[in-house]
């Protein structure tokens, strides 16, 4: 392939198959380039807060975590190493130690967590988003990382099947900077359900593994909070 100088550095500029015999070669040079494009997108990332808690009774982005964070903090804490920037989605009383995090408002008249989904889109369309609600208090790193893991340049979002349920997560999901129109033409259309955004065939639906599915287990009432509680940090 031929390269282009720039002072002491040199870059591929193009990609060029000498024969027939040379396509596999040049096909795995350029599936290394565009996976290095891909990994200079920048990479924000949110915790959706704000929702009615109606079963809880309170809002669950305030209840506290054993480690003494409240839910929010943990999942942005959790969240911080994987990303470049980090954003509060949705409205709702924070803790005073979050307040310089920045935060985007849902987008009016859109229901549900798309209101958030695309109202994240539009504040960096440019950057890929990882994602989460807030009530995931068993949350853990490597479910992040393992996510990440699945990403590939054909997919515009990586929404997981959760093992236990059978049903897509996308509250915990990883969403391209490609992934804009797919968005939006579900928030024109009056979808309202993020779940909508697996009919198609750019998104990635893996199986979560057994061992990381707890960090998908939402709670939704005060009584779970014993049996499906928090685990440690």
């Amino acid at each position: 392939s031929p390269t282009r100088s720039s002072g002491s550095q040199t870059t591929n500029s193009s990609f060029m198959c000498q024969s027939r015999m040379d396509l596999h070669s040049c096909a795995a040079a350029i599936k290394r380039w565009l996976d290095h494009c891909e990994s200079t997108v920048p990479q924000a990332g949110a915790v959706l807060i704000g929702g009615k808690s109606s079963r809880m009774g309170r809002p669950k982005h305030l209840i506290h975590h054993p480690s003494g964070e409240t839910w929010l903090e943990r999942s942005l804490t959790t969240l911080s190493p994987f990303v470049d920037e980090l954003f509060i989605s949705g409205a709702g009383e924070i803790p005073p130690v979050l307040r310089d995090t920045p935060r985007v408002d849902d987008l009016p008249g859109v229901q549900g967590p798309l209101a958030g989904i695309g109202a994240l889109i539009r504040e960096r369309p440019f950057s890929s988003w990882l994602v989460l609600a807030c009530d995931l208090p068993k949350l853990q790193a490597p479910a992040i990382a393992w996510l990440l893991n699945q990403r590939t340049g054909r997919y515009r979002a990586i929404i997981a099947k959760n093992p236990s349920t059978g049903r897509s997560e996308p509250l915990l999901a990883w969403y391209d900077y490609r992934s804009g129109p797919l968005i939006e033409n579900l928030i024109a259309s009056g979808g309202s359900r993020a779940r909508e955004l697996v009919d198609n065939e750019l998104t990635s639906q893996p199986w979560i593994p057994d061992d990381l599915a707890a960090s998908w287990q939402n709670v939704n009432y005060p009584e779970e909070l014993g049996s499906r509680g928090p685990s440690g940090p």
